[in-house]
């Protein structure tokens, strides 16, 4: 996950960060007043500060593709707040009150960013990895085998265990043995889905769900 920050005040963008730096996982990454780079299909925090109705409505138009994208907005004009309701914001800072209300905001984005990470114990050891880059889940026999960027995890849990800390509808069961991230898929038709790098099954008692599910996704 990635904190995007548009913030016009040099001095308020300081204590936004340095908020960000002293908190108990200061190793988000961070990008500064660059809108552009955001990435519209990964779990992302955008903080802007408005100063007009006009800037809301641009938002409202972007937040349409902004799917995964959640909103904190810095202003001086409370009377704003009201019109902010339909963007589905994550908290709202105001400017007379900015150190106090960033440091709340950065408590609620350490809460969504540790439900975005997934604990694996790996023998003796415990890994900490980043559900978005999952990219399919596999079991064989006893074991699950997770496909994670250029590498895989192989880990002893049941596909209702796994499915029930994923907690996201970004996974969906497509087959007894495969579990898949929707990000990663490419296309799909009635038999399979296509990932760059592999091709999965669509077991026969899936098809209809993950279908409906897919469909409402996109």
């Amino acid at each position: 996950m990635k904190i995007y920050c548009n913030i016009k005040n040099e001095t308020i963008e300081q204590i936004v960060v340095d908020a960000i730096l002293d908190s108990p996982n200061p190793d988000l990454p961070i990008v500064i007043n660059d809108s552009n780079e955001i990435n519209e299909t990964t779990n992302s925090i955008y903080i802007v500060q408005i100063y007009s109705l006009q800037e809301i409505i641009t938002l409202e138009k972007n937040k349409q593709k902004w799917r995964k994208i959640k909103l904190v907005l810095l202003c001086d004009k409370e009377s704003l707040v009201f019109e902010t309701f339909s963007l589905g914001i994550l908290y709202f800072i105001r400017i007379a009150h900015v150190e106090k209300d960033v440091k709340e905001c950065i408590k609620i984005i350490n809460g969504i960013d540790k439900k975005h990470k997934l604990t694996l114990s790996i023998g003796e050891n415990k890994a900490q990895i980043i559900k978005e880059n999952i990219e399919y889940i596999e079991s064989m026999g006893h074991y699950l085998y997770i496909h994670y960027r250029d590498t895989e995890f192989r880990i002893r849990k049941s596909m209702k265990e796994m499915l029930a800390e994923l907690a996201s509808d970004t996974f969906i069961q497509i087959h007894k043995s495969f579990i898949v991230n929707t990000s990663y898929i490419i296309k799909f038709n009635s038999q399979n889905v296509i990932l760059s790098n592999a091709t999965l099954p669509i077991g026969r008692s899936y098809k209809q769900i993950f279908i409906q599910e897919i469909e409402s996704y996109r």
